[in-house]
């Protein structure tokens, strides 16, 4: 090891042009992960995450039992097909009182709601709508969790 070290200082490799060096490799992964939060922001597709979001909790804060809802997410879809999304761009954990909207790979956005009911929820990805019925949550019971909407029923 002494002899390779030896021979990078030989070769001017070692001291003050190593460091600056690997100072500028940190710079260009810092204004890299820099552009491309810049990007993404700049895509509208973590403000319409925030949006969607917020207003499926401000529903579901505010629902009853045995209240079916029907929400248009129209948009959400398209925008995650101009993104070559194809996962689910909606989840609602219902163990954790948690909404999940996401449009691009990578985390999405998550937004936590108060109501202390069971919702039971599909999303009709033909229609692009999200269908939402709320259950009342009895003594004692656990949180169902994520169950398929029949809306046959």
């Amino acid at each position: 090891m002494k002899d390779f070290v030896d021979k990078m200082k030989k070769r001017g490799i070692g001291g003050p042009l190593m460091e600056n060096l690997v100072y500028i490799l940190f710079a260009v992964v810092f204004l890299m992960m820099m552009f491309l939060g810049v990007v993404r922001a700049g895509s509208s597709s973590t403000l319409y995450e925030q949006i969607y979001a917020k207003q499926i909790v401000l529903v579901i804060d505010k629902a009853e039992p045995g209240i079916e809802v029907k929400l248009d997410i129209y948009d959400l879809y398209n925008l995650a097909r101009e993104n070559k999304f194809s996962g689910e761009v909606v989840k609602i954990g219902n163990t954790e009182n948690k909404v999940s909207v996401k449009v691009v790979d990578g985390k999405g956005y998550d937004f936590y709601y108060f109501n202390d009911v069971n919702i039971v929820w599909s999303l009709d990805k033909k229609e692009r709508k999200l269908y939402l019925k709320f259950v009342e949550k009895e003594d004692g019971e656990e949180n169902k969790g994520e169950e398929v909407f029949n809306e046959n029923e």
